[in-house]
């Protein structure tokens, strides 16, 4: 997946610091009507621009021009501390090498004048930046094994035994041993009332038009009203949230809740393991479909329900974030566990595959139902 910045929307949309001294400027871009430059600054003076790269990006490519003495004031890239590029003098548009982030979050665009002397424009100019963000190939998982019950979530603690670490936590979710799921020894809870916090997975686009994502919940008492179960994230938004009300029945919507798409005709049980599943298709164009798939008895293949949407046009670009949400009030919450997202639909946790015989994945049992709304 390419993650393009050029500046068009009138502003940036990843998280920056420019210092006050860089902004949108329409004199000199190379495609479009604006790219990104600074203000005019002094000798012995720097203008920083620090640009936070995409989770999961590993590469970034851009343009430039800069326009300078041709030996001195010049343009400098900098990536994990290292000078990556340098330019000085009179520089058309020129696309650089892809250069690796490493482990780098941030890219350092800085314009910086010695001593004395001005020729030309006295400035750096950049546009149409580009990272990359690889492809999904293999699902990620989680089963929180490798934690310690009541200890917090954390990105550094949540790999390992568990399985594929997160890359983003908001709130305050807590391994816990209270529900263990079959061969499970832990799932996760959020342990604050009155909250929302969820796990999450950036970065993780799929190659084709399919995002898988799996759960298990065990619900505890009735929730007053929708609760955020599961969020999709694209590049410019919400691309869909789905929500549980008291009767546990899923709901979806494109954007975090703008148009309901479907509704799940069995919900999910107070007091036990179930296994929700979802399916988007959604093709280049940002048209396409939802599935949901609920199994009571949460080791099967069969399904107790089978629902698919209309095919309709999501918000917030393509795909490449998956958040699994935790609500807690007084009186109502959920555990979760074995949370999994991946390019195809994913089935049973691998924990519990040999308990029993396996079918075919994506059986159902329910009559295939179309949603109407």
């Amino acid at each position: 997946m390419l993650w393009v910045e050029n500046f068009e929307s009138g502003g940036i949309g990843l998280p920056y610091n420019d210092g006050g001294k860089w902004g949108l400027n329409d004199t000199n871009p190379r495609s479009g009507t604006w790219c990104f430059s600074h203000v005019p600054i002094g000798n012995n003076e720097t203008a920083t621009f620090t640009l936070t790269a995409p989770p999961g990006a590993t590469t970034v490519q851009f343009w430039y021009s800069v326009s300078s003495e041709p030996t001195h004031d010049k343009l400098e890239v900098v990536i994990g501390g290292t000078v990556r590029l340098t330019a000085h003098g009179s520089v058309p548009w020129t696309q650089s090498a892809v250069l690796s982030l490493g482990s780098a979050t941030q890219v350092v665009f800085r314009y910086t004048k010695d001593v004395s002397a001005a020729v030309g424009s006295d400035a750096a100019y950049i546009d149409d930046i580009t990272f990359q963000i690889p492809d999904l190939i293999t699902p990620q998982t989680n089963n929180f094994n490798g934690g310690t019950h009541a200890a917090a979530v954390t990105k550094a603690n949540s790999g390992g035994a568990s399985g594929d670490a997160f890359t983003n936590i908001i709130g305050s979710p807590q391994f816990s041993n209270a529900l263990a799921r079959g061969e499970s020894g832990l799932s996760v809870v959020n342990a604050v009332v009155g909250s929302d916090t969820h796990v999450d997975w950036q970065g993780v686009p799929t190659a084709g038009d399919v995002f898988c994502a799996r759960l298990y919940i065990h619900r505890l008492g009735l929730l007053p009203g929708y609760k955020g179960l599961f969020a999709l994230i694209g590049s410019s938004g919400i691309v869909s949230k789905s929500w549980i009300p008291a009767n546990g029945r899923v709901g979806v919507w494109t954007g975090a809740v703008t148009t309901q798409v479907l509704n799940a005709g069995v919900g999910v049980p107070v007091g036990q393991w179930t296994r929700v599943e979802y399916r988007y298709t959604i093709n280049s164009a940002g048209t396409g479909t939802v599935e949901v798939w609920t199994y009571l008895d949460p080791e099967s293949d069969t399904a107790d329900d089978y629902v698919t949407s209309a095919a309709v046009t999501w918000p917030g670009g393509k795909p490449y974030s998956a958040e699994f949400h935790l609500h807690r009030d007084a009186d109502s919450y959920w555990h979760l566990d074995d949370v999994a997202i991946g390019p195809a639909k994913l089935g049973p946790a691998p924990s519990t595959v040999s308990l029993r015989p396996r079918g075919p994945v994506g059986g159902s049992k329910a009559a295939h139902r179309v949603a109407s709304w």
